[in-house]
């Protein structure tokens, strides 16, 4: 599913599952919600159909230098997934294309090494929201944002010698990406907040 804005003319793509219909017959519609001070608080703004793939937000000028926007989806689904074993208990069903059925008994983490740039290392990583930077050159100064899995910009420093570590306590656990403006370009590290 793909979202676009104009201005206040919100528009996405049809959610597709594979092998049912378009629109999805679980698909109840979609629910239209603005965080009107990108606080991370979520308000409906109108219910659409799932046969719509648009909306116009009327009060979209009040909030749009301070807004955010997204379309959530209003189901009546169940999804059992299948198990699939590796080694001696092979079980292997039928696997979608996407891979949307499947329960995994491997684990899955997050490979801990330190990333590859020649300019930084960011570390721990994962953290429990508190990171740590560091700059190969000392007198380097760089500029920094971390970005949340949705795209918002929730914190925007200066990283140097004196002020090297970032604070994501306070925000929800998941996935952040640390986005640097160094000398070699921009460089983007994904952080995990546990």
């Amino acid at each position: 599913m793909f979202f676009n804005q104009n201005n206040d003319f919100f528009s996405w793509s049809q959610y597709e599952i594979e092998g049912l219909p378009i629109p999805i017959p679980q698909l109840n519609g979609f629910v239209c919600v603005r965080d009107n001070n990108s606080t991370n608080n979520w308000a409906p703004v109108l219910s659409v159909n799932p046969n719509d793939t648009s909306y116009i937000d009327p009060d979209f000028a009040l909030f749009s230098n301070t807004g955010s926007w997204r379309t959530n989806t209003n189901w009546t689904i169940q999804c059992t997934p299948t198990l699939r074993l590796d080694g001696n208990n092979e079980i292997q069903t039928v696997v979608v294309k996407s891979k949307s059925n499947i329960r995994n008994n491997r684990t899955v983490g997050v490979n801990n090494k330190f990333n590859t740039s020649n300019s930084f290392i960011v570390y721990p990583n994962p953290s429990n929201g508190k990171f740590k930077v560091i700059l190969k050159d000392e007198n380097q100064q760089i500029s920094a944002e971390v970005i949340s899995s949705k795209g918002d910009k929730i914190l925007n420093t200066l990283i140097n010698k004196s002020n090297s570590s970032l604070d994501l306590s306070l925000f929800d656990k998941g996935i952040y990406y640390l986005k640097l403006k160094t000398s070699n370009g921009i460089e983007v590290v994904k952080l995990v907040n546990f």
